[in-house]
């Protein structure tokens, strides 16, 4: 069996701009899916002093994430996930690995456990939106404005044919290429944000 990668490309817009995409994804027949409200901890191994010891550049590199969400207002779900590089800096395609957990405080205690700190937080509300099989997202990131992603499952040999797939619609939704986050909104952000 292939593992399948994650494609996703992030660009970050106004507020205007990202009404806009909003009403041109519905006029392109777009499915509105959920809203979900989204706060995410990532963690490093304690020794790490600073964010270029934990940036994912080199191939085998990886996040390690808990995740609270709750869509449509109900109860929190929580969540561990991984993403791990595939390829020497490229931050659109990804092997990912997530499971469900019962309880945020003890996989910390966990995470803590095995020599793992927790050295950024982000905080988000999400609008979810589907367009053939690209999953388009519209997130409010607390503090920081709107950022836009779009999301493809992929055979990993086909990737690179996702991430054009991609690069079309924004175009199409008029997402200008200089918005496009060279790696991701969180690794941006974890630059800014990050303490270790």
């Amino acid at each position: 069996m292939s593992q399948k990668q994650e494609v996703e490309i992030r660009a970050k817009v106004s507020f205007e701009a990202g009404e806009k995409v909003i009403k041109n994804l519905v006029e392109m027949g777009a499915k509105y899916s959920n809203s979900a409200q989204i706060d995410d901890m990532y963690y490093c191994p304690k020794t790490v002093k600073d964010f270029s010891e934990t940036e994912m550049d080199e191939i085998g590199s990886y996040s390690l994430r808990l995740r609270s969400s709750s869509k449509n207002g109900k109860e929190p779900k929580f969540s561990i996930n991984t993403k791990v590089i595939t390829s020497f800096g490229d931050h659109s395609a990804w092997d990912e690995f997530e499971s469900e957990i019962t309880s945020l405080e003890q996989m910390a205690h966990i995470l803590d456990t095995l020599s793992f700190k927790k050295f950024f937080e982000i905080s988000k509300k999400r609008e979810s939106y589907e367009i053939d099989d690209i999953k388009m997202e519209i997130e409010e990131v607390k503090d920081f404005g709107y950022v836009i992603e779009a999301e493809i499952m992929s055979e990993a040999s086909e990737s690179a044919g996702a991430k054009q797939r991609i690069l079309d619609l924004f175009d199409k939704l008029k997402i200008a290429r200089a918005d496009i986050f060279p790696k991701s909104a969180t690794n941006y952000l974890m630059r800014l944000w990050a303490k270790f």
